[in-house]
Order: C-alpha cells, then structure tokens, then sequence
C-alpha cells in the first residue's frame, strides 16, 4: 500500500484464474482498459489499455499508463464493439480521458 509511481510505467502481468481455468482469455478481446488506484477520488479509475497475450495468458499495457499508486491494478473487460476505442488510444490517437468518455457514451 501507498508505492507511488513517477514518470513513465509499462506494465506485464499473468491473468489470473476464473474458476479454475484461463479459457476465457480467448473469448475477452484484443485489449481491455487497465484500472488502477486515484488517491484524490478515492476510487478504482481506468488508467491505460493492455494488450491481451491470449497464449500466454498475459497482459501487458500498450501506450501511457497514468498510475499514480501502486496500491490495486487490474483490468476490465470491454465489449467488441468497443475494441476500436482501446485501440485508438493505444495508437495515441486519443487521449485518457477522450476514451474513457467514449467508452461512457456506449
């Protein structure tokens, strides 16, 4: 609790386990939103976009990652008509914010 991030971040980590098994992995999508702690909302906010490694069971961010604490990361999962926005903002053709207001709008 309480690790502060400075500067740019990249992260990679394993996709946990859904009632035993990571199947799922193939079913979720190119790419999902990266969540993250905001201290000064007190919330859990979407902070970048991850890249779905489906045969290695992975996730590993792709383009800015705006983490302040280290204190919960995760990712959600987004519908496929919704893809194209992730990746958008992956390609650096939107920002943070302009994303996650399309992803609201649906």
């Amino acid at each position: 609790m309480g690790v502060e991030v400075n500067g740019p971040v990249a992260l990679t980590f394993a996709m946990p386990p859904l009632y035993g098994s990571r199947d799922y992995a193939v079913h979720i999508g190119a790419r999902v939103v990266l969540i993250g702690y905001d201290p000064a909302a007190l919330q859990i906010v979407p902070v970048g976009v991850g890249l779905v490694d489906a045969d290695n069971n992975r996730v590993t961010s792709e383009g800015e990652v705006a983490l302040q604490r280290l204190d919960y990361l995760g990712y959600a999962l987004v519908d496929a008509e919704d893809q194209a926005v992730l990746e958008r903002f992956a390609n650096g053709e939107i920002s943070l914010r302009q994303m996650i207001g399309e992803l609201e709008e649906k």
